[in-house]
Parts: C-alpha cells; structure tokens; sequence
C-alpha cells in the first residue's frame, strides 16, 4: 500500500498495479489493500460516469464494484498516455489519460481508452475517483458472449439512461 507522503500520481499508479493483478478469486486481504487506498467516506465510479448515480460508496462499495467487474473484466496492461495534477493544500487531484489493455469475457480490447480522475485527501487517501470512457464495446462483448445487456432491449436501454442521467 501506498505511504500518505507519496505522491498522489505514484498512489494512483500503485492501486492500478494492484487492480492489474486481481481476480474474482483474488484473497480477502488484496481486497482490503485495495480499498486502504480510499477515504472510509470515499465515491468511487470504476465503471465509467454512466454510472453516475451509483458510485461505489465507502470501503465496503469500492470493493463491491471491483468485485463485480472482476466478474468480466480484466486489466492486462495501463499505458499512461498524459498526465495534470493540482493541488490547494488540502485537496490534491490529478488526470490520467490512459490506453489499456482489457480481457473482455476472453475478448481482448486494445485500445480501450480511458481518463481517470482521483481526488486526494490531506492524509493521501482517495477520496473520489472517477473514470471517464465509453464501455459500449465492454458492454457489447459481455452482451455477446451472455445474451443479456442492454442493447437486447432498446426500451430497457433508454430507461437505464433516464435513470443515470444528471439531475439538474
């Protein structure tokens, strides 16, 4: 795990080499060093913004959405293609342009770009992280390979999106 003097793009690194090497199976105690990189109060989106009005809540909601994507998805390789961070003392935030490498349901997608965005604490824990892509093939693969998604039913799709959408 990751000190709380170290810097926020070295933390953010680190919890991305630790997601590369879980499974579903992966042992109860790589679970809770995932989530001793967050905020006990943190929100987490692992997925994408589409999922905006469910995020990962606390400890017990990072691990749960980890766990559940673990299901289907895998991270073979992060490339970071550009990086930003600011910071006013309290609160450090930095940007991560990245290129992956994603095992799909045994469907590799490569590239799969994404732009992930973690706010830090004083203490240098995570306290919102934020993931920005478009998981329409994720979502295609998975819908494929299972027969069940979204797009099976344009109705359902819709009203997933309605009810994920930004309240004003």
């Amino acid at each position: 795990m990751a000190t709380a003097k170290e810097d926020p793009k070295n933390k953010l690194n680190a919890l991305y080499q630790l997601i590369q090497k879980m499974t579903p199976s992966s042992p109860p105690e790589d679970f809770d060093t995932f989530a001793a990189f967050f905020s006990p109060d943190c929100k987490v989106f692992l997925r994408s913004m589409r999922e905006h009005k469910r995020p990962g809540i606390g400890h017990s909601g990072a691990i749960s959405m980890l766990k559940e994507m673990l299901e289907c998805w895998s991270l073979n390789e992060r490339r970071v293609l550009s990086t930003c961070s600011t910071s006013d003392g309290e609160l450090a935030t930095v940007f991560f342009e990245t290129s992956k490498r994603l095992t799909i349901v045994g469907d590799v997608i490569d590239p799969f770009y994404e732009t992930e965005v973690a706010v830090f604490n004083a203490e240098g824990l995570i306290t919102d992280l934020r993931i920005y892509s478009c998981w329409s093939h994720i979502v295609s693969i998975i819908q494929d390979k299972t027969g069940s998604g979204p797009y099976n039913n344009p109705k359902e799709a819709r009203a997933m999106l309605e009810d994920q959408a930004v309240d004003a």
